[in-house]
C-alpha cells in the first residue's frame, strides 16, 4: 500500500512539474568499513546532493527508494550491482552511488552518478584517503562537483571525471572480482577483513571484492573455524570455509542434511523407534527398550518403559543395539551437537533446548524457564535421570532434570564416556562409572564403500 500511494506521489509530482527528476542515493558498497561508516558515506552523499540541486530535481529519501523497490527486495539488496536497473525499478531519473575499497593501506573512494535513460555515467571522482576522517573531508570538497552537470554548471573535465592528476599519477583504480564461499557445514558466517557479510548467512554465496589482500574468518554459532588470508585476483574463483570439498559445490550445505524421518524394527523383540537423520548421522530418537539380564526399568515401573526406555551398565550397553545399528561414540555426539546447534541456531546458547521435543519446551516456556518459540530438531530428549550403585544398591539421579546416554568410548579403568544434558541448558561429553545404569541410543551404520 505504502509503494502504491509513493508512486501516486510521483506521478502527482510528474503531472505538477513537468521538468522535476529523481534522484536516488544507494547504499555505499564496501567491504572494508563497518556498517555505520557506510551509512555515514551514504548520508553525506545525499545531503550534499540536496544542497547542490535546484528545484528542478528531488532527491529521494532512503525511506523513498526502500518503498519503490520490487516486493521482496531491501535497499541493501542493491549493493555493488545493476546500478542503472535499480534505478529504474524505482523510477529514478539519476543515480549515484558510492564505493570504497582498500589500496594497499589507503582507502580508494569512487562515487559515480548514472543517467537512467541513456545508461551513461554523467560524472565521477577517485580519491584516495589515509583514514575515514580524510575520506570525509575529500568528499565534502568533490561531492558539489559531482552533481553540478545535472544544473548545468561548468565543471572541471567535461563534467565527466574528477581525478587529482598528481595524486593519482601512476596509480591504477582497483579491480573488482566475484568470489563464491563453499562450506560442507551448515551454519557457517562469514567475516571479510573485520566485517560480517549479510549476504553469506547461507553458503554457497558469492562476494565482489576488491582485488588485493583481504582477511576471512569462518565461524559456526558453536565456535570458530579458521582464519585464512587470500590475495583477490581475477583467478580465485571459490573460498572453502575449511579444507576439503563436496563432490558439487553448488550444494547448500543446510539442504542436504535435511532430517529423513522413519520408523524401525527390533527384530529381538519386536519393538519400533522412530529415527531421524541429522547431518550424516541417523539416530534414534527413543530411548533402547530391548530387555538384557540386567537392565532396569525407570523407577522400576515398566509402565514408564515407553518413554524412559532401559537402563544399562556400560559392559551391556555396547552390545546392546540391534544388527546394523551401534552405541554412539564420542565422535557420533559431536558431529550430532554441531549440526543441531547450526541448522537449529536461533541465537540462544540453551543448547539443551534444541534437544528436546515440543511437548517439553512448551511446559518450560509457559514456566518461563526458557524462551518460547524454539524450533525442536526431533531428537525428543528425555530426562529420566541414571541409576548409581550405593552400597551395592540402585539409586535413581536427576529425574526430570537430567538426561544420560552412554557413549561407546571406554575411559580406563572403570569409567566411560556419557553424553549428559540438563533443563539448565548444559550439554556435557562427560565421564561415568562404568557400573552405573544409563539409557542407550543407537546409530545406524554407515554403509561401507564399494570396491573399485
Amino acid at each position: 500500500m505504502k509503494r502504491l500511494v509513493f508512486i501516486l506521489v510521483l506521478q502527482f509530482l510528474a503531472l505538477d512539474c513537468s521538468a522535476k527528476a529523481f534522484v536516488a542515493v544507494l547504499e555505499t558498497y564496501s567491504t572494508v568499513i563497518s556498517s555505520s561508516e557506510k551509512r555515514y558515506v551514504t548520508s553525506k552523499i545525499r545531503t550534499v546532493a540536496r544542497e547542490s540541486l535546484n528545484d528542478d530535481f528531488t532527491v529521494m529519501s532512503r525511506e523513498n527508494i526502500q518503498e519503490m523497490l520490487p516486493p521482496g527486495k531491501s535497499i541493501e539488496d542493491c549493493e555493488g550491482t545493476c546500478l542503472v536497473e535499480t534505478g529504474r525499478n524505482i523510477s529514478a531519473d539519476y543515480i549515484c552511488q558510492g564505493r570504497v575499497a582498500k589500496v594497499g593501506r589507503n582507502l580508494y573512494v569512487t562515487v559515480e552518478l548514472y543517467n537512467t535513460a541513456t545508461n551513461d555515467l554523467v560524472s565521477s571522482f577517485s580519491e584516495v584517503a589515509e583514514n575515514m576522517d580524510q575520506m570525509i573531508s575529500v568528499l565534502e570538497k568533490k561531492l558539489a562537483r559531482l552533481f553540478a552537470p545535472l544544473s548545468g554548471k561548468s565543471v572541471a573535465s567535461d563534467g565527466v571525471q574528477f581525478y587529482d592528476s598528481e595524486r593519482f599519477a601512476g596509480l591504477v583504480p582497483p579491480k573488482f572480482h566475484i568470489v563464491k564461499f563453499n562450506s560442507k557445514q551448515c551454519g557457517v558466517s562469514l567475516t571479510v577483513d573485520g566485517a560480517p557479510e549479510k549476504k553469506c548467512s547461507r553458503m554457497p554465496c558469492s562476494v565482489e571484492l576488491s582485488e588485493g589482500e583481504h582477511k576471512f574468518s569462518f565461524s559456526l554459532p558453536t565456535g570458530f573455524l579458521r582464519d585464512t588470508v587470500v590475495h583477490i585476483t581475477s583467478d580465485i574463483k571459490s573460498i572453502w570455509a575449511a579444507d576439503g570439498v563436496m563432490e558439487d559445490e553448488n550444494l547448500d550445505p543446510c539442504d542436504t542434511v535435511k532430517d529423513v524421518r522413519t520408523i524401525i524394527t527390533d527384530s529381538r523383540d519386536g519393538n519400533k523407534y522412530r529415527t531421524v537423520k541429522f547431518g550424516n548421522a541417523t539416530w534414534m530418537v527413543e530411548n533402547l527398550r530391548y530387555k538384557t539380564k540386567n537392565s532396569m526399568c525407570y523407577e522400576d515401573n515398566c509402565k514408564e518403559y515407553s518413554k524412559y526406555g532401559s537402563y544399562y551398565t556400560w559392559d551391556e550397553a555396547v552390545n546392546s543395539c540391534p544388527a546394523g545399528w551401534h552405541l554412539p561414540d564420542t565422535t557420533d555426539a559431536r558431529e550430532l551437537l554441531r549440526f543441531v546447534a547450526a541448522q537449529y541456531w536461533d541465537g540462544d546458547r540453551n543448547m539443551a533446548s534444541k534437544l528436546m521435543d515440543s511437548a517439553t519446551l512448551d511446559s518450560l516456556s509457559k514456566a518461563k524457564n526458557i524462551k518460547s518459540g524454539i524450533k525442536p530438531s526431533g531428537f525428543d530428549a528425555v530426562f529420566g535421570g541414571h541409576y548409581m550403585k550405593v552400597f551395592g544398591l540402585p539409586v535413581h539421579v536427576g529425574a526430570f532434570e537430567q538426561g544420560y546416554l552412554w557413549l561407546h568410548n571406554s575411559y580406563p579403568p572403570s569409567n566411560a564416556w556419557m553424553l549428559k544434558y540438563d533443563l539448565s541448558g548444559w550439554v556435557a561429553i562427560y565421564d561415568a562409572k562404568k557400573r552405573e545404569m544409563l539409557p542407550v541410543r543407537c546409530v545406524k551404520n554407515a554403509k561401507k564403500a564399494a570396491r573399485p
